[in-house]
């Protein structure tokens, strides 16, 4: 996998670089220790030296992994410019589907359910989303659809099995542990059958009964209704709405 490509998806994605002087720029991600693996693929990839990734504990107790470039380079300075000045959105230029496949394992998520699995990428650092939403069309070669969250961003909804045609060729490249991302969790899946199926177990006398109720309510309420009508409280109170009128 190109090291260019998969430093684009990174900074596309968790990645970030900060600057500790003119010229010393630093390449930093974190992940949950859960996905100490994929830094240590992704630290292999990218086109610099890189230190660790290192396991950390914040303050919360919560134990992380972070990987780090050891020393600077011209490309980051370059990429950091991209990234914090020229715009955001200039990294899109240089993205290819190696990229977007690094972008995806950051950023992207396979929505398990009963019936299907929803492929999902997330951005809140976009401007232009229709450009984005172009150029991953361009890259996949089918229509995805883009549903915004909030006024920062949202997510591009990609089809699952247009997505996984795509990009099977390029599994055996990818770290194996990640590969729940796309969708191909089978474990997940029967997870999300057996969930629904004890809902609708486990609620099914409650929706019964709520149903039951609604309708007793509502036969009460016409029966009050016909015997007022029928008393003729109904009509002396609509006789004295229209008079006061």
């Amino acid at each position: 996998m190109n090291g260019m490509q998969v430093l684009v998806g990174s900074l596309l994605g968790d990645g970030s670089i900060y600057k500790k002087s003119e010229n010393c720029y630093i390449f930093q991600e974190s992940h949950s220790l859960k996905q100490h693996s994929y830094l240590c693929w992704k630290a292999r990839k990218l086109p610099f030296e890189c230190s660790g990734p290192k396991i950390y504990v914040r303050k919360t107790g919560q134990k992380d992994t972070q990987l780090r470039s050891l020393k600077a380079s011209v490309v980051l300075k370059d990429f950091w410019k991209m990234k914090y000045k020229t715009g955001f959105d200039s990294l899109l230029n240089l993205l290819g589907i190696e990229g977007l496949l690094v972008w995806f394992l950051d950023d992207g998520t396979a929505i398990y359910s009963a019936r299907h699995t929803e492929i999902r990428l997330c951005n809140y650092m976009l401007k232009d989303f229709d450009g984005a939403k172009q150029k991953i069309e361009s890259i996949l070669g089918f229509k995805i659809i883009f549903k915004r969250q909030s006024s920062k961003g949202g997510h591009f909804v990609i089809p699952s099995l247009d997505f996984y045609e795509r990009i099977k060729s390029y599994l055996g490249m990818l770290p194996r542990e990640m590969y729940y991302k796309f969708g191909l969790d089978e474990s997940r899946r029967e997870m999300c059958k057996a969930r629904t199926r004890n809902f609708y177990k486990n609620n099914r006398e409650k929706y019964e009964n709520y149903r039951a109720n609604t309708k007793l309510k509502r036969v009460e309420y016409d029966r009050s209704r016909w015997e007022k009508r029928k008393s003729g409280n109904w009509i002396g109170r609509k006789l004295a709405i229209c008079d006061v009128s």
